[in-house]
Formats: C-alpha cells, sequence, structure tokens
C-alpha cells in the first residue's frame, strides 16, 4: 500500500520546521482551517472546524468586527469534535495556532441558517462537470459563492434552461427567496434572462408565485454591493419550491465568442 496524504503531513512537518529555523518563507496553505455545516435539527446547524495538524489548537470568533485576536478555542478531536451551534446567519472568523503562533491563513466564512439548509434538492439538468463541484446539494449548503469567482463555490450550466426542486420536508412558511448567482460576462458569465418560481404541497401541482424577467433580475442584482444575489419576495405556505430558469441566449454576433452559449451560475439558494 503507497503511502497517503496523512503519511505525506507527517514527514513534511520537520523539513517546515527547519524552513522556520533558517527564516525562509514558504506557503503555509497546508494549515488552513476548514468547515463544514451540518443540520442538527430543523433551525439549528452545527458548524465543524478542521486542520490538517492537531498537535496546536484552533481558534475562533463569531464576532465579525473581530480583526486581531481570536478569542474562543475549538474542542477539536478528530473523532468526536463537537460543533459550533448557530440558530441565525453567522460569520465565524477561526485560525490554527502551535504555541500561540498563527500558522495559516484566516478562515473568514459566513454561514446563513434557511429554512432549505440542507434539504432535498433534484434538478431536471445536471450542472456542466467543468463546474460541478459537490453537485446539488451545494445549493443548500449555506455557503454562498463570491466574487471574484472560485470555480469549486458555483455551479455552472451552458445553453440549458435547467429546473431545480427544494423539498423543505414539511408545509412552511415562505417569505423570501434569494438566488445566488452571477455576472461576469468578460467569462462569458451572464445573468438569467427569467426565473420563475412556483410552490406545492403534493410534488405535483405547482403554483406560480413569482417571476423576474430581465429587467428585475439586472435590478435586483445592482442593489447589493458585494453581493451576487437577486430575490423575491412572496407569503405562501407550502412543501416544495420550483425554480425555473433561462438561460442568457447566445453571444450576440461581434460579441466574441460570437454564437457559443452564454453560462448561467449558482451558488445558494436561501429560503425565508
Amino acid at each position: 500500500k503507497k503511502p497517503g496524504y496523512d503519511d505525506f503531513k507527517k514527514r513534511l512537518r520537520p523539513h517546515l520546521t527547519f524552513l522556520d529555523k533558517l527564516n525562509i518563507q514558504y506557503a503555509n496553505s497546508i494549515f488552513d482551517v476548514t468547515s463544514t455545516l451540518k443540520m442538527q435539527s430543523q433551525i439549528i446547524a452545527g458548524v465543524y472546524l478542521h486542520s490538517n495538524y492537531t498537535t496546536g489548537t484552533i481558534r475562533y470568533t463569531t464576532d465579525e468586527m473581530t480583526t486581531s485576536a481570536l478569542p474562543h478555542e475549538y474542542s477539536y478531536n478528530p473523532n468526536s469534535n463537537e460543533p459550533i451551534i448557530l440558530t441565525h446567519t453567522t460569520t465565524i472568523k477561526a485560525r490554527y495556532y502551535e504555541n500561540n503562533k498563527p500558522l495559516g491563513h484566516l478562515l473568514t466564512e459566513e454561514f446563513m441558517i434557511h429554512r432549505a439548509l440542507g434539504r432535498k434538492i433534484t434538478a431536471t439538468i445536471l450542472p456542466s462537470l467543468s463546474y460541478n463541484t459537490g453537485g446539488l446539494p451545494t445549493l443548500v449548503d449555506g455557503k454562498a459563492g463570491h466574487a471574484p469567482r472560485l470555480s469549486s463555490e458555483w455551479l455552472g450550466w451552458s445553453g440549458k434552461n435547467p429546473e431545480i426542486v427544494i423539498d423543505l420536508a414539511n408545509e412552511t412558511d415562505i417569505h423570501h427567496l434569494s438566488i445566488y448567482t452571477l455576472q461576469e460576462e468578460l467569462n462569458w458569465i451572464y445573468l438569467p434572462s427569467a426565473i420563475e418560481i412556483s410552490t406545492s404541497s403534493d410534488g405535483r401541482n405547482y403554483e406560480p408565485v413569482a417571476t423576474l424577467q430581465k429587467e428585475d433580475i439586472e435590478h435586483e442584482y445592482t442593489k447589493y454591493i458585494d453581493v451576487n444575489k437577486v430575490t423575491a419576495s412572496f407569503n405562501k405556505k407550502a412543501r416544495y419550491i420550483k425554480l425555473s430558469f433561462t438561460c442568457a441566449p447566445k453571444m450576440a454576433k461581434g460579441n466574441p465568442p460570437e454564437e457559443e452559449d452564454a453560462w448561467l451560475f449558482l451558488s445558494e439558494i436561501v429560503v425565508e
């Protein structure tokens, strides 16, 4: 059996210590803290923090205004670590420490707690294999994509008009829907031309509750600074939500790459 990643980490650590003694700088992303979000109940979620090394400690804060010291020590156990409990949308900052020295980069991540978090999600057309990291569940994982874009945060469709259905498991009061999408036209990524939202109690018979046309989507998208989303408001009690997307048309002639399909990118669908 070939040595795996755990063996590599163990062998790498003494080399990094040696480079520290020589004051030689190196990429230290191997110390970066990562996170996962899991539902604990219908309205409570837990954030688990992870590090490649366990000889040090992970420190964190839920105060997004904190810019220096991280006051809380995360109880990290690879086999049975306890989550940070969240009952509302929260930004967590975390970093790995050894001997009170911070290593790796500071993790700053917003976790959105909403009614569709972790729920079953399906689509008539799956995302392109080129932009499908994590699959459809990433659209309801509580983490929104950002710009500048990291491809792993976004799902992409090209020349397709997907219908996406979210099963909330129970009849639920719905008031707002936020759809995290992206406009990056230099990279052929366009806002959708239309989004039709409908709801159902049985998953078979759907009633339209809101439609966003191109002008509505462009207006909504420009309302938010540094947030890539459009929103719709309505009052409805339902179990299923269907979102029918109409992608932007092919690139116009004279606009390279002309006649190529535009891309639709989605990251998170927030139900409140």
